[in-house]
């Protein structure tokens, strides 16, 4: 286990309110912790990892929202979205797809607490332990261990079935992001819901939190309708087919405005 320190350049706004501090496990079952945190106009990156310094740096760049050029961002023509993009604020994303994808699967089902607690359990008995900047962290596993788990509390029979095929899918690169964000929108949500467990809600997620990509269709959830009319200071909810012709005007970060919107109506 190594550590390094890096430096990582927005292109484009970007924020961070306070450091960051995410655990992960990498599909190939090499553990890392990352804290971040501006230094100027640079984000200064901190890592612990078993894996090679390139390899942290895509990881970093990817969690972080780093990895997209975002100086277009004054030229989107919605003038809510482009207010919240002004501000910095970027997705924090998932470690890994996969675990995007478990916390998808988790979530069927289950109220967003109780999928919360299982995931933090199953970080706790099968997540390996990292020390960053003297705070110790237990990321998701990997998809090596949840290949051979035939139990776990909390999660049902049908639930773990699922998700040792979304561990083998992303042991054979299924989930990979830099394969995920290759592809055309379309083609990668029809690949994604190729995958045990995943419809198209569970396969935006993962492509946006997981893969992050900045530029995936927003959902149609009641909490999210919610949040639209807020930010555009509507009185009665908006529709989805509003929300639809409405996110034409965030293109080309339909996922970071959804994102924006969601944490400002906390849902």
């Amino acid at each position: 286990m190594h550590g390094v320190t890096f430096t990582l350049q927005p292109r484009g706004p970007f924020m961070l309110a306070e450091a960051v501090r995410v655990a992960f496990t990498d599909d190939g079952g090499a553990a890392g912790a990352l804290a971040a945190r501006m230094a100027g106009e640079e984000v200064v990156v901190e890592w612990v990892s078993e894996l090679p310094v390139d390899a942290v740096e895509r990881h970093a760049a990817r969690i972080l929202s780093l990895d997209v050029d975002a100086r277009g961002v004054g030229e989107v023509t919605d003038r809510v979205a482009r207010e919240l993009l002004a501000s910095g604020r970027r997705p924090v994303c998932f470690g890994t797809p996969f675990e995007a994808a478990v916390w998808a699967v988790l979530t069927q089902r289950s109220s967003m607490a109780q999928a919360a607690k299982v995931k933090d359990a199953l970080a706790a008995a099968h997540g390996t332990e990292l020390e960053i900047e003297g705070e110790l962290l237990r990321p998701f596993p990997g998809p090596d261990v949840f290949l051979s788990l035939e139990s776990f509390p909390g999660v049902w029979e049908s639930k773990l079935e699922r998700i040792r095929g979304l561990a083998a899918a992303a042991a054979e690169g299924d989930l990979d992001p830099e394969r995920l964000r290759s592809l055309s929108l379309e083609a990668a949500m029809a690949h994604l819901q190729e995958l045990s467990g995943i419809g198209p809600f569970a396969a935006t997620l993962v492509l946006a939190r997981g893969a992050g990509h900045p530029d995936t269709p927003p959902p149609t959830l009641r909490r999210f309708r919610q949040a639209v009319s807020a930010a555009y200071g509507r009185e009665e909810e908006v529709s989805d087919a509003e929300i639809a012709e409405l996110s034409e005007g965030w293109r080309p970060f339909r996922s970071w405005v959804t994102y924006l919107m969601r944490s400002a109506r906390g849902s």
